[in-house]
């Protein structure tokens, strides 16, 4: 519960901010973050397929195979989404904002990268570290990641405006992501070695 609010605040509180410190930033900004929500919803329906199939694998070695398949899969579709929005943005802003917001290339790129990190950190944390049961984890990164953006995006959209901004927010996802796949790597580790040490005990029990 405390890593959903923590996430709830982080995503409203960007626009806000820029709002704050770059107002004559905030229309494209406040566009650019529409639009990436919008995209990072769709993409929401892969993993939350995914969690069943996860959910299904008992055996610990299993388990970490199909996180490390979820965790690619992920990427992949976050390449494709990434590249995708970058490509169309530009033109469906002039369409959907009517020309109050035109988001430009350089823009729509940086909102591609954010989208492509978001995407592997829904694998990571709603997937892989439910799975692994260290869901305090995602409230841990979460925290993290609103104690680095929250200050950078005051600090890049001041500066460089709506550009500073998403650079700020791409920032602050990538260490989200960090402390998610640093934990994610370890669990792996910890139970593949478990995992090997107990069927090693049962051969020698049944020799």
């Amino acid at each position: 519960m405390a890593g959903r609010a923590l996430s709830g605040l982080y995503i409203a509180l960007p626009v806000a901010l820029v709002t704050w410190v770059a107002p004559g930033s905030v229309a494209i900004f406040a566009a650019a973050e529409r639009l990436q929500r919008i995209c990072l919803q769709l993409l929401d329906a892969v993993p939350n397929v995914m969690q069943n199939w996860l959910g299904r694998a008992v055996e610990p070695n299993e388990r970490n195979s199909r996180i490390r398949r979820a965790i690619a899969w992920n990427a992949l579709l976050g390449v494709v989404a990434a590249t995708a929005f970058t490509l169309s943005a530009p033109f469906i802003s002039k369409y959907v904002f009517a020309g109050a917001a035109n988001i430009p290339i350089q823009l729509a790129a940086l909102s591609g990268a954010l989208i492509f990190v978001v995407s592997i950190s829904k694998a990571t944390g709603n997937l892989a570290l439910v799975a692994l049961q260290r869901v305090k984890v995602i409230t841990i990164s979460a925290l993290s990641g609103a104690l680095v953006g929250i200050p950078l995006i005051l600090l890049g959209s001041a500066t460089y405006g709506a550009m500073g901004g998403l650079i700020a927010e791409i920032v602050a996802e990538v260490v989200v992501l960090t402390i998610q796949y640093t934990f994610v790597a370890s669990a792996i580790k910890t139970n593949s070695l478990e995992a090997d040490l107990a069927s090693a005990t049962e051969l020698n029990a049944r020799a």
